[in-house]
């Protein structure tokens, strides 16, 4: 059993209740009390070990920057994690996921039909230079090196030339200094969530309500994935698709049932969303430099 470090607990709270006057949000909003002591707990070092703490989904996965580095930092000063796996860099999987954005537009398909987010986290982590690096990449085969290496690894060539591979500390700060108008939520009534750390009760109703209807009541819409969109509120195929249990065939078959619902109910209740973020806007144009 893994030890609980109550004085990183402290510090990833305080800067959760920092970034949470910042936005004008509740606490938990950002990231619930649970989240926080897993993180104290398991100590993650990259975005994939952040998306296997309990809260952390398509929403809550932004905060990756913000507070692995203070994780990074109390297990340098403690020696702590001495198997920590190599860095992950956040920014340039920002910059990957644009230029996958750009590239399903030009060939007309799906995001996710270029390359799921964990082979753009593995490009953002293993950094190949060359047509053979990556290859080697997780879900890079030989159609796909053909296809998209020409879109993908320039950028990864210019990122690695131009910042010499920071360290997670300045893309951290980097992220918050563009956070402006985040895809955080921005306003929610109080009484809203009668469980404000885990989701809201009255859109899971209506998502379970949903379910029930379904002729061959599909077994992936058990209760805890229904209770995660209701949590993370998913707008688009691509965030659907980010939530435990649901894969592409469940998106395309069904995602055109539970969004609108998700939608709506963010609408009704003033839940809004900023879909481009000053940071992304800012990434964009360096990438079209």
């Amino acid at each position: 059993m893994h030890e609980f470090h109550s004085d990183l607990y402290e510090q990833l709270r305080t800067k959760r209740n920092e970034l949470a006057r910042e936005k004008r949000v509740r606490p938990y909003f950002i990231l619930a009390n649970r989240s926080l002591e897993e993180m104290a707990t398991d100590l993650p070092q990259t975005q994939e070990e952040f998306a296997n703490i309990w809260g952390i989904g398509p929403i809550t996965i932004q905060y990756a920057g913000v507070f692995l580095p203070i994780i990074r930092q109390y297990c340098k000063e403690h020696a702590l994690r001495a198997d920590a796996p190599i860095e992950f860099q956040y920014a340039l999987f920002e910059l990957l996921r644009l230029r996958r954005i750009e590239v399903a537009r030009r060939d007309n398909t799906n995001d996710l039909q270029v390359f799921r987010d964990r082979t753009l986290e593995d490009l953002a982590t293993h950094l190949p230079k060359t047509r053979e690096e990556f290859r080697q990449i997780w879900g890079v085969d030989e159609g796909r090196t053909a296809r998209y290496a020409d879109d993908f690894l320039p950028i990864i060539r210019q990122y690695c030339g131009e910042t010499n591979e920071p360290p997670l500390q300045q893309v951290a700060e980097s992220s918050v200094a563009f956070d402006q108008n985040p895809t955080a939520i921005i306003s929610v009534e109080e009484e809203q969530y009668a469980d404000p750390n885990e989701y809201a009760p009255r859109l899971y109703e209506l998502l379970r309500d949903e379910r029930d209807r379904i002729p061959e009541r599909v077994n992936a819409f058990q209760d805890r994935t229904l209770k995660q969109m209701a949590a993370y509120l998913p707008q688009t195929e691509s965030e659907f698709l980010n939530i435990d249990r649901i894969g592409s065939l469940l998106t395309e078959r069904y995602a055109d049932r539970f969004l609108p619902i998700i939608r709506d109910f963010c609408r009704e209740n003033g839940i809004s969303y900023d879909r481009i973020e000053p940071r992304q806007r800012e990434l964009l144009d360096w990438l079209r430099r």
